[in-house]
């Protein structure tokens, strides 16, 4: 069975709710999806690959087809993270703590220094709100987040509807840019979440 969508235009998080649809209809198949940017690109082949599904993306003319195969293929292995926590790190703003600005940004940049150093590192570090500031051009934590991102393979999410509200989607340096789709997913799952 195939089945194909049309999401051209469509905003986010719309590509990931239909092709979880789609999937969620059909026991083995494949699902055709067609987008017209690279962050619904990203996130739908994110998604799909998560459900356990495989993926071959192509891109023309600026649309992106992504040809999105559910069973008849063998298992995938999954990668093993390098001995992560299973919680989820939720920064929602780029301070820490309430009170004094100034304090609250030498507190994140000192919290985040002293992450490379913790045993305890998380799977996932989640940015919304004003906690996007993060991990764009002129953030003064970007050599850590590159760490934790490359060194220790953390998954690094950045909400997109922030970015946009701030105007930052164009100057994010570090991550991906995801949807509320896929951050509701994830806290949904976590065994545990942290907010500084």
């Amino acid at each position: 069975m195939t089945k194909k969508l049309d999401l051209k235009g469509k905003p986010c998080p719309t590509p990931v709710v239909e092709t979880k649809k789609a999937l969620d209809s059909i026991d083995e198949g494949i699902v055709i999806v067609e987008v017209d940017n690279v962050v619904s690109k990203n996130n739908v082949e994110r998604f799909a690959k998560k459900a356990g599904c495989f993926v071959e993306v192509e891109e023309k003319d600026g649309v992106f087809t992504l040809t999105i195969t559910k069973g008849f293929t063998c298992e995938i292995p999954v990668q093993r993270e390098n001995n992560l926590e299973n919680y989820i790190l939720y920064i929602n703003k780029n301070t820490m703590g309430m009170g004094n600005d100034e304090l609250g940004t030498i507190l994140i940049r000192a919290f985040f220094k002293t992450l490379i150093e913790n045993d305890k590192k998380p799977k996932k570090i989640i940015f919304v709100n004003s906690g996007v500031k993060l991990v764009v051009e002129g953030s003064e934590i970007l050599e850590e987040l590159e760490k934790l991102s490359k060194e220790f393979n953390i998954e690094i999410l950045a909400c997109g509807t922030c970015l946009d509200y701030f105007n930052l989607k164009e100057k994010i340096k570090v991550g991906s840019i995801s949807n509320m789709f896929d951050i509701q997913n994830e806290l949904i799952e976590a065994i545990k979440i942290v907010t500084p």
